[in-house]
């Protein structure tokens, strides 16, 4: 009975082990989701950055090419190329820092996940080593309860072998003493 309590309640924690490795391995996959969907985010934003600037720059040229005369026109052609380029840099960084912090984020949570998973071996393999040494003082026992058994059913037998060989005797005296009378 011991033994199958035992046996249910191992089967209960691995249950629980799997259920925990299923939800790490899950989290990691919606974490990587989530990270390819921010990065597309920001490509797409730094594209779109890219093109306005484009855009600007293509309008101040065709301003700049119809008065060309004007340096005012061409001061500010310089502004917003020296802006774009600022952006294009700032938008490089700011993705470069946000790939950096997602590779740190990456490194931890598979760091965290696999301390878990460790934590979690170490704790099945405690739980069989019990379940084992259980197991073993079980048997111990079992052997112990059936050579007691044993003894005191020999031990039962001889009493009632002697006792049926006192009896028999004493039926044979009185027989015997019937018989003389």
């Amino acid at each position: 009975m011991a033994a199958a309590e035992l046996q249910h309640k191992m089967s209960k924690k691995i249950a629980q082990l799997t259920k925990v490795i299923y939800h790490l391995n899950t989290k990691n996959d919606d974490h990587d989701f989530e990270m390819k969907a921010l990065t597309q985010q920001y490509e797409n934003e730094i594209s779109d950055i890219l093109q306005d600037a484009a855009a600007k720059i293509r309008f101040f040229k065709k301003k700049v090419e119809e008065k060309s005369n004007d340096e005012r026109l061409d001061l500010a052609l310089k502004e917003i190329q020296k802006q774009h380029a600022k952006e294009k840099e700032d938008a490089l960084k700011g993705f470069e820092q946000f790939k950096k912090t997602a590779r740190a984020n990456e490194a931890r949570i598979a760091q965290g996940s696999e301390q878990k998973v460790q934590q979690m071996t170490q704790e099945l393999n405690a739980a069989r080593k019990d379940f084992a040494d259980k197991l073993t003082e079980f048997e111990k026992l079992k052997a112990a309860l059936q050579e007691e058994a044993e003894r005191k059913l020999r031990a039962a037998t001889a009493g009632k072998d002697s006792e049926l060989d006192d009896l028999g005797r004493q039926y044979n005296e009185e027989y015997k003493a019937m018989l003389a009378q």
